[in-house]
């Protein structure tokens, strides 16, 4: 693509050695993924500024460097563009690159501190189930039609973002759902996506290493509603607090999804078992496997969705909806002769966790107990480690904290963090198990079949990430084999 087609609308304060004309076959925020005729965006992080690796990217072949200040040596070849803001700039110039895709899709996104995944999940699997092409960005993977790629975040940079709505557009995909996180929509990734419609789940701590205040968080997901045009739709938690203000200001329709009012798109529970809900919608009821209110309000919600892009009618997504299991790691069963009710899930705020306890607490038969394997990542906010201790060992009958991802940190020092918010009261006594492998084969060598386990904080990761590595490891792997060991005895 010429250079100035990718400029086009784009506020500039500077070019110099302007060449419009300058052939640009591919974008890249990173240096060592230059090469030759590419255009490089020197984007300003946390911990890495782009900008000083523009002469390094020009080594490798870049023509044109996008950038908010000018480096002292310049190239007479290079075409360089100083703007006032890369990252807001970044998402248009990719969507110009690969030719507006979202215009040509219904992209829905989803946003809230719980329940992005398995709303994406079960709105992509509900749209393949019901014969359309579709697309789904999650935290878990990317899919493009029956197509599945491996992703590490959230929601992708804007180039990667843009790249595979091109890609899921040249598929014939109708439909995108796309999960977009509060980092996300703070770094501009999504900016340049034409949204048919936004969902937004919940609003509870998480990520106030980032955001710092409740406040700024809760404002920060608001922006994907804000941005909505006047003909799309916006979906949003009547249940939830903060429900009715994240749409207070958008031009999109505004409609709500609950499990208690009448007005709203609504769920009705008849049972929730450890085996999954039978719920009703309307006259309509409908059987799923899914474990949990909580997962009453995502089908809620996925419920508005279809009916919003009218994609069929309630005996339709009834049928469906019975049929698409819960994703990886999201209360996830992990299937044994012996253990029925094993799960994995990826909890990993005080929210969630107590969503999840709770669930088991309230379906659990007499004298069966909960055993609960539960850690916190390092590097992140710090100020939830307690309250997640206080939870597990609230709703728990025997505790075992380890270690999640500590990153850089010292598992014992985040544990002992944990254990500062277990109530001083509580009978039965937490055990620290530090090392995670040994945690989950103690918890599996001490349940009875009767008995509930779960292991939260990392649901479908397949890694520990410690001092700079990412080692494999996979709390559903582990459990099958300290079970498998435990039979053999």
């Amino acid at each position: 693509m010429k250079l100035h087609r990718l400029l086009e609308g784009i506020s500039v304060e500077e070019i110099i050695h302007p060449n419009p004309d300058l052939e640009i076959v591919s974008l890249a925020m990173d240096s060592r993924s230059v090469s030759k005729g590419v255009f490089f965006v020197a984007i300003r992080g946390g911990s890495v500024d782009g900008h000083h690796y523009i002469q390094e990217a020009l080594r490798c072949g870049a023509v044109a460097v996008l950038c908010e200040r000018i480096p002292d040596r310049l190239s007479s070849e290079v075409s360089y563009i100083r703007v006032a803001n890369t990252p807001k700039v970044l998402s248009y110039v990719a969507a110009h690159f690969y030719g507006h895709p979202s215009r040509h899709i219904k992209v829905v996104g989803i946003t809230g501190t719980n329940a992005k995944t398995s709303m994406a999940t079960l709105l992509y699997g509900a749209c393949i189930a019901l014969g359309f092409s579709a697309g789904l960005i999650s935290t878990i993977e990317v899919k493009v039609n029956h197509q599945t790629f491996s992703t590490d975040r959230t929601t992708p940079d804007a180039i990667t973002t843009q790249r595979w709505l091109g890609e899921m557009h040249r598929a014939g995909c109708a439909y995108v759902f796309m999960e977009v996180s509060s980092h996300a929509l703070d770094q501009y990734r999504v900016s340049g996506v034409c949204f048919a419609g936004a969902v937004f789940s919940n609003l509870t701590q998480d990520h106030l290493d980032y955001h710092q205040t409740m406040k700024c968080y809760r404002d920060t997901k608001k922006k994907l509603f804000d941005r909505l045009k006047s003909k799309a739709f916006a979906l949003s938690n009547a249940d939830d607090p903060n429900g009715r203000y994240m749409l207070q200001n958008t031009l999109a329709s505004k409609h709500y999804y609950s499990l208690n009012r009448d007005e709203a798109f609504r769920i009705r529970v008849e049972t929730s078992t450890l085996d999954g809900l039978c719920l009703r919608y309307d006259t309509k009821e409908f059987w799923v496997s899914w474990v949990g209110l909580f997962n009453a309000s995502n089908m809620a919600a996925v419920f508005g969705v279809l009916r919003l892009l009218e994609v069929a009618s309630v005996e339709e997504v009834c049928r469906v909806l019975s049929g698409i299991p819960p994703p990886r790691g999201r209360m996830e069963r992990v299937i044994t002769d012996r253990y029925p009710h094993i799960f994995v899930d990826y909890a990993h705020t005080p929210n969630a966790l107590e969503k999840v306890l709770k669930t088991l607490w309230t379906c659990r038969k007499p004298a069966q107990r909960i055993v609960v394997v539960v850690g916190c990542g390092g590097h992140r906010d710090v100020s939830k480690r307690a309250q997640m201790g206080k939870i597990a060992a609230t709703f728990g009958d025997k505790v075992i904290f380890t270690s999640d991802n500590p990153r850089f940190e010292v598992p014992e020092e985040i544990i002992d963090q944990m254990l500062q918010g277990v109530p001083s009261d509580k009978d039965h006594p937490v055990t620290v198990v530090v090392s995670r492998k040994e945690a989950i084969a103690r918890a599996v060598y001490e349940i009875e079949p009767r008995d509930i386990l779960i292991v939260a904080g990392k649901g479908h990761e397949t890694y520990q990430e410690i001092k700079g590595e990412l080692l494999h490891f996979d709390d559903r792997e582990e459990i099958i084999k300290c079970i498998k060991r435990r039979e053999d005895v």
